[in-house]
């Protein structure tokens, strides 16, 4: 069995691995890594190892700590063991989690493809059936939005951004939030993903996950949805390392 865990901004995703599937999973908030008991899990006599990707350095500690109880064998994902080819200008730069995208299609889809993945962020990933990682573009997510005009403006409030507004044409100020929140969030995704196939010529399969991805998914028609994208691309990956 393969351990996988997931650090995001809000939350960790936990894994975990028997024969190539996913047997297990569970979301922690980020702010309680350490009730984390993994030891209640899993059958540490069982586990081969462990891989876990991050993007909240300050919290790596907290989460090895946890890992390290039943696993010795631990992998923290980066760039300078992804084992893909990384576009960026500066390959350090690059999410742990976007790496995990791109050994997700590399070993899973095979066909170039755009991944979006929103959780506190949202991220758009191109990458080539190889796993090769071109780039793409970050945005913040609506929820995100929404807090920062919360805390920037005295007469907005916090909506529930939970139901689809039936008109473009807002008629009073929570339904103008939403439609500029929800639909332009579709639009900025829409375009990206457009230019991104304009600009390489050829049409890309298109992936959405994270957090927030479900909700987006019946708006997003040519994407397609997947919750354990992440902790698939992890498994990926630390076959990958192991295999090299």
């Amino acid at each position: 069995m393969i351990l996988v865990a997931d650090l995001g901004n809000s939350a960790v995703k936990i894994g975990l691995f028997e024969n190539g599937k996913l047997v297990l999973k569970e979301t922690v908030d980020v702010k309680k890594i350490d009730e984390i008991d993994l030891e209640k899990m899993i059958n540490r006599n069982e586990l081969e190892g462990a891989i876990f990707s991050s993007v909240v350095p300050e919290k790596d500690e907290d989460l090895y700590a946890r890992i390290s109880k039943v696993t010795g064998h631990i992998i923290k994902l980066t760039y300078a063991n992804a084992g893909i080819r990384i576009m960026y200008k500066n390959p350090a730069q690059l999410g742990a989690d976007r790496i995990a995208h791109a050994h997700f299609v590399k070993h899973y889809v095979k066909v170039d493809s755009i991944v979006i993945d929103i959780g506190t962020a949202l991220t758009v990933d191109a990458i080539l059936g190889d796993g090769t990682f071109l780039g793409g573009a970050i945005l913040a997510a609506p929820a995100t939005i929404l807090e920062a005009l919360v805390s920037r403006t005295s007469r907005l409030k916090r909506i529930e951004l939970d139901l689809w507004p039936s008109s473009f044409i807002g008629k009073s100020t929570e339904e103008c939030l939403k439609i500029g929140l929800l639909y332009g969030t579709v639009g900025a995704i829409s375009h990206i993903a457009k230019n991104i196939e304009m600009e390489k010529g050829r049409v890309f399969k298109k992936l959405l996950t994270g957090r927030g991805g479900k909700f987006f998914e019946e708006k997003l028609i040519d994407f397609h949805y997947n919750p354990d994208l992440n902790l698939y691309g992890l498994f990926a990956a630390f076959n990958d390392i192991k295999r090299r």
